[in-house]
């Protein structure tokens, strides 16, 4: 199988960039899917009427009913007062995806547009001869091998070209969220039927929201040494610090005694090479974010648009002044991030001694990474 690009990945930085490349006119595009099946349980991703649009405007359908009505965030927050970001008054509200639907949406959208999804298969080998990428894709029925002008990243934080290329992902902090979910009725008085709720503590921050209408999840954000020291992993202590908070169970019933609870990597960080000769990396392989920023998705769509348009450009010139202006573009796209996330951090000043606290109170500079 010849093809023009190849890409790594079927989340939405993987199909908005896919669409991005159909309208650039490049239409040799297949999608590497592994399939590996998503968490059925979803953390309630959001988008607001500006993200849905900036969706539809790239070719893609946003079912209204596979999704949850979504009005804004309720925070205690540098202080003990209910603090509400109401989203319905400047940009008509959101939604909180159920991401298995919006995925499958996506994937079947770009197929209609053109674009091969060869599903179920992992990357196996990879070896750059002539110019060309030669791909050896593997799965339980048998090996396909692709040939392809140029590959893309969009494996999301594994970063499977990082990986193969030995390429650093530097991190930045080490937030891991802690997260179950609770099989409960929300009551249509309950903040959390519109709103999800955040409240920061002295280890860190919980996040609640309503995932769907008899779901919801409870995390827990903090830090890796504070989870191995204190434990917050296990089910006891998590439902015992659950209980400390000021109102997160005025809200849910919490989880039930012997409840998984699941780690997740959400830390700051980056590839710090996303471009070289036949190759980049998208969404988040190229930048992992932190979830109180909440700008993934819409971050995805936008970075599609720049790389397509510097894809298309450097299959017709080779020229590798393309992929160097992508590389400051990423440059630019991270500092921009941590910028606003440290202004989100620092309207937290309550607990500036502790040690999650501490450590965002000040800017970090990109060559000052955070050991693992």
């Amino acid at each position: 199988m010849n093809i023009n690009v190849t890409i790594l990945g079927a989340g939405p930085a993987g199909c908005a960039l896919a669409a991005a490349l159909i309208r650039q006119g490049v239409s040799s595009i297949c999608i590497v899917d592994p399939d590996r099946g998503r968490v059925e349980d979803s953390f309630g991703e959001s988008i607001v009427a500006l993200t849905r649009n900036q969706i539809e405007a790239a070719g893609f359908r946003f079912i209204e009913d596979d999704h949850y009505s979504y009005q804004g965030n309720c925070s205690s927050w540098g202080n003990e007062l209910l603090n509400f970001k109401d989203f319905s008054y400047k940009v008509k509200g959101g939604w909180r995806l159920n991401r298995q639907k919006f995925d499958a949406v996506l994937k079947d959208d770009v197929r209609m547009m053109g674009v091969d999804i060869i599903a179920g298969y992992r990357l196996e080998s990879l070896k750059r001869r002539l110019q060309k990428w030669e791909l050896t894709l593997a799965c339980k029925e048998g090996n396909v091998q692709v040939v392809s002008d140029m590959v893309i990243d969009a494996s999301g934080r594994n970063s499977i070209l990082g990986r193969c290329f030995d390429i650093e992902r530097r991190a930045f902090d080490k937030l891991t969220c802690l997260a179950t979910w609770v099989d409960e009725d929300i009551a249509q008085d309950n903040l959390l039927s519109e709103y999800s709720y955040v409240e920061a503590v002295p280890y860190g921050w919980w996040f609640i929201n309503q995932v769907s209408e008899q779901k919801t999840l409870i995390a827990l954000m903090t830090d890796l040494p504070l989870i191995r020291e204190q434990c917050l992993n296990e089910p006891e202590v998590f439902a015992r610090l659950l209980s400390e908070t000021k109102r997160v169970l005025d809200y849910t019933r919490g989880p039930d005694r012997n409840a998984e609870i699941r780690p997740f990597s959400a830390n700051s960080d980056r590839l710090m090479t996303v471009a070289g000769p036949g190759w980049l990396a998208v969404g988040d392989a190229a930048i992992g974010m932190d979830p109180l920023t909440s700008s993934g998705i819409a971050c995805a769509f936008d970075d599609a648009e720049v790389a397509a348009d510097l894809i298309n450009k450097w299959l017709f010139h080779r020229e590798d002044d393309v992929l160097r202006s992508y590389c400051s573009h990423i440059d630019r796209a991270f500092l921009r991030y941590m910028n606003q996330r440290h202004v989100q951090y620092s309207y937290e000043l309550r607990w500036q001694t502790e040690a999650f606290w501490s450590v965002r109170q000040h800017r970090i500079k990109q060559d000052a990474p955070i050991g693992r």
